[in-house]
């Protein structure tokens, strides 16, 4: 069965989306972004290239968040092409700019690393629980991130820095547009940070789902839909 490589999004580690891939009968590959990263794996890029290093060609691709725009820089960046790629609450670009509006407004991300360089802990867990806000299972939502948050920041201070630098950054609609391989894009329709509407920008020739009740922070109660998706497309792609 192909390989699955699952990228986590930033601030988390990626056991939380292990779930996802629980019944995989084949290898399964699982990059964080919560831990100290090297001198010389400091841009998208180079961590893009380090994971491509890692994997066998051919492999299909899971990412959450900005996890899912890596997953994305990497099938771009792959000699062979991977299987294809699902993202899940990702978007092209997360902080506006100019043609680009369904991003976050950009004075609100400055605000928010301005926040991360004077006190990392309490920043880190006002982006936690804004993930969760306007899901339709809140309480559960909520019940599914305490333990995360009682476990506090994952990651060296250094490296989320370095990697929300990178969510600013990175600009990925040219991908979107044209994928490298086949790729689907699993949205929440009540997700505070990344807008369902980038499905209906024009141009956009991936393929797109929307789930109505879930927010930004894929908990257990969506975990069937997801992964009947994310298994269906890639069995389709094989």
């Amino acid at each position: 069965m192909t390989a699955l490589v699952v990228i986590g999004g930033w601030g988390l580690p990626v056991e939380v989306l292990e779930p996802l891939a629980r019944d995989w009968r084949g290898e399964c590959f699982y990059f964080g972004l919560d831990q100290p990263l090297s001198s010389v794996v400091n841009t998208p890029e180079a961590f893009a290239d380090t994971l491509l290093a890692q994997v066998p060609d051919g492999a299909a691709w899971l990412g959450w968040s900005l996890g899912g725009q890596l997953a994305m820089l990497a099938a771009s960046r792959a000699v062979i092409p991977p299987a294809g790629v699902v993202t899940l609450c990702s978007t092209p670009a997360f902080v506006e700019r100019p043609g680009w509006e369904l991003g976050m407004a950009r004075v609100r991300f400055e605000a928010f690393v301005q926040g991360m360089r004077a006190n990392a802990e309490r920043e880190w867990r006002r982006f936690l629980l804004l993930q969760i806000r306007g899901d339709e299972r809140a309480t559960e939502a909520r019940r599914a991130l305490n333990p995360w948050l009682e476990q506090g920041v994952p990651a060296a201070l250094a490296s989320l820095q370095c990697t929300l630098g990178w969510l600013e950054t990175l600009d990925l609609r040219e991908l979107w547009q044209a994928p490298p391989c086949p790729a689907l894009h699993i949205l929440g329709a009540r997700d505070p940070l990344v807008d369902a509407a980038i499905a209906e920008q024009p141009g956009m020739r991936s393929r797109f789902l929307s789930i109505p009740e879930m927010a930004h922070w894929p908990h257990s109660p969506y975990w069937g839909s997801v992964r009947q998706s994310v298994i269906g497309s890639i069995a389709a792609w094989e």
